[in-house]
């Protein structure tokens, strides 16, 4: 038989385990994402790039590479305003700022990439 102590401890647990996983859940169902593909000029791909999204505050910074195909998915992140670092060795790096997210939102942000040392205006 379970002492009042055990049972008091047990149902604290039960009780922490279910705050953390409400928790949990309804951050995920307010979170957002960006996505997109990242080019060179002529439209190739840029596997293994690194793009950043960075809150304007410091307060989230979360990065992913870009697949074979150039693509790239940041999900789970808090609305808020971010700039978007793209970052691969031998091109220029790329930064697009303003990108506001709201809960449960994903905007789509594509970048084109130039080689270091090649104009890119006509």
């Amino acid at each position: 038989m379970l002492s009042r102590k055990n049972i008091a401890i047990l149902l604290l647990t039960l009780a922490l385990a279910g705050l953390l996983w409400w928790s949990m859940g309804a951050r995920s169902l307010k979170a957002s994402a960006v996505i997109g593909k990242v080019t060179t000029l002529g439209g190739r791909a840029v596997p293994q790039t690194e793009v950043t999204a960075l809150e304007v505050r410091g307060r989230v910074s979360v990065s992913a590479l870009t697949n074979t195909k150039g693509e790239f998915e940041i999900r789970y992140l808090p609305a808020g305003s971010y700039t978007l670092e793209i970052r691969k060795s031998g091109f220029a790096p790329v930064d697009k700022p303003g990108v506001n997210l709201q809960a449960r939102q994903t905007v789509v942000i594509d970048a084109v990439l130039v080689p270091v040392g090649t104009r890119s205006d006509p």
